[in-house]
């Protein structure tokens, strides 16, 4: 079959993108050590594969490419095969990753894209690289925009793309988000390199290509790119803005009590601007949370109303758990969420990334730890602490709970479980989002 292939258009009303710009922005944004570039073939990835090249001869870098097969197409194999092919007259070390399995018959494109930073990611993690470029660019960030805007986004999501962003640990970088396409292909017109031609940019079933549709109509009826991308920039700032009261507001309204749980105070809290209310609680469900993933906008609004009921007692959102007290709001999970146990094989070592665990007795086979849950028996210390027992870790012995080390006295103590600080967790954890 083969690769369909463009041929580029030397857009001569559009800016051309510099070498020197180029650089400006990568040395901005910290890469000044190996890096790896994704590049699919399209206009958008050869452009930054062009000028990456240039920049890592500039400043003595070597850098790598990953393509991700997707085989969602026919022609995938032979537009990789060509990519390839070109990669190696250019002497540029590339690795081809192939999304494996059943594809999904909805939601494909966002299932693929979670998958190709999954692989992405993976990939630069076994290579030993920490930046990772994308070919994101000015009109990626437009049609974010009007995607978000129609699904009644927050400002956070209408500011779009980030330049530069955590993934798995990995830094993403986003060098070419201030230029058009046009200008993008301009750099391979005057390399004369032709590039893949994606038939599914086409395909007005993806919301993406409607909505890039709607967009150019706008733009033929005088709405100017120059102007959106001024908006976009603006609402950027005042979310960077917004993102720096968070960290304060986060510092003020949360606490830790001495078993590690997380805990709202409300004086503080409830005098808040409701995104800021929004914010902290999206931040708290997010570290709390197993799974690690954000929850619903409208799930989180909701939240904070019930917070500001007279007769709220506790409520669930991404199972965590929200207990109203006195002064506080106690933030735990839901206990069919902390029910693993894990084989204690160390006397020293850091459980649930909650926990400094210490083993001073003869380490038992079988032993292990994990949250109480509903097995503690009912006894008075029971009720004396009920809000908190099932959400302390306890020491399991051939599956029978045996002890829970936070509520025994410090001279029976054996087995140590010591919280580790909120602020060594949460706030690193917080600034790498803010990145």
């Amino acid at each position: 079959m083969g690769a369909k292939l463009r041929k580029p258009l030397n857009y001569k009303n559009f800016p051309k993108v510099t070498n020197l710009e180029f650089q400006d922005i990568l040395l901005k944004s910290g890469v000044k050590e190996n890096f790896c570039i994704a590049v699919s073939g399209g206009p958008d990835s050869l452009a930054l594969l062009f000028l990456s090249l240039e920049y890592a001869k500039s400043n003595k870098l070597n850098f790598s490419v990953i393509s991700i097969n997707h085989n969602l197409r026919k022609s995938s194999n032979d537009e990789i095969l060509w990519l390839a092919v070109l990669l190696k007259k250019l002497k540029i070390k590339h690795y081809i990753l192939k999304w494996n399995g059943v594809k999904p018959n909805s939601n494909i494109m966002e299932t693929a894209r979670n998958k190709r930073y999954e692989l992405l990611t993976r990939k630069c993690k076994q290579l030993k690289i920490r930046y990772l470029l994308t070919a994101h660019h000015l009109d990626d960030q437009i049609e974010n925009f009007f995607m978000r805007l129609v699904r009644g986004s927050g400002l956070k999501g209408l500011s779009s793309i980030s330049r530069i962003s955590k993934k798995n640990n990995i830094v993403l970088v986003r060098p070419l988000l201030d230029y058009s396409k046009k200008s993008l292909i301009k750099i391979l017109a005057e390399k004369k390199q032709k590039y893949v031609d994606d038939p599914s940019n086409i395909n007005s079933m993806f919301d993406r290509v409607r909505f890039r549709k709607i967009i150019s109509s706008l733009i033929n009826e005088g709405l100017q790119k120059d102007r959106l991308k001024l908006l976009i920039s603006n609402l950027g700032q005042v979310n960077e803005a917004i993102d720096y009261s968070t960290k304060i507001s986060i510092r003020h309204c949360l606490t830790q009590n001495k078993y590690g749980h997380t805990q709202i105070m409300k004086k503080h809290f409830f005098t808040l601007p409701k995104e800021l209310q929004f914010r902290v609680l999206s931040f708290l469900i997010k570290i709390n949370s197993v799974s690690g993933k954000s929850s619903r906008r409208i799930s989180i609004l909701n939240l904070i109303k019930k917070f500001e009921n007279d007769d709220f007692k506790k409520s669930t959102v991404n199972n965590i758990l929200f207990i109203n007290s006195k002064s506080i709001i106690l933030v735990v999970r839901e206990i069919s969420r902390i029910q693993k146990k894990d084989i204690i094989s160390k006397p020293s070592f850091i459980w649930d990334n909650r926990y400094n665990i210490e083993i001073k007795c003869r380490l038992k086979k079988r032993l292990k730890i994990g949250y109480v849950g509903n097995s503690a028996k009912k006894t008075e210390e029971f009720f004396k602490y009920k809000d908190i027992i099932p959400y302390l870790p306890g020491i399991w012995l051939n599956n029978k709970l045996i002890m829970i080390p936070q509520l025994r006295s410090a001279k029976d103590l054996k087995i140590s479980c010591k919280p580790i600080k909120f602020t060594n967790v949460a706030f690193p954890f917080f600034a790498s989002l803010l990145v």
